[in-house]
């Protein structure tokens, strides 16, 4: 029943939908070397991703396997992107903190 519960949460207003463009920008920076991902939060949301789309199913014609992955890939991709976000803000707030306004060279 949990599960079920935190899918709904994937379309609440802070929900997975809401961060999708974090998404794609969090597998842009792994892709890049600047965020790093354990292996398995890269691998099963792909592949989770690919059974979704792909028409075969386990149990063909129900949805029941395809909300079964859902409801276990939406936490680990919902944490991962919590995670991405609070990387960025980080990294951000470190950009805004270290500007150079006048610099001298010593010898």
């Amino acid at each position: 029943m949990k599960k079920i519960a935190l899918l709904f949460q994937a379309f609440k207003k802070d929900g997975l939908l809401s961060k999708f463009p974090k998404i794609l920008k969090m597998f842009k920076a792994y892709k890049k070397g600047e965020f790093q991902m354990d292996l398995k939060n890269v691998i099963i949301p792909l592949a989770a991703f690919v059974y979704i789309i792909s028409p075969l199913d386990f149990l063909p014609g129900i949805f029941l396997d395809d909300l079964g992955i859902l409801a276990l890939v939406l936490p680990m991709v919902l944490k991962e992107v919590d995670r991405f976000i609070i990387w960025e803000n980080e990294k951000n707030a470190v950009k805004k903190d270290n500007k150079v306004i006048d610099a001298e060279i010593i010898d």
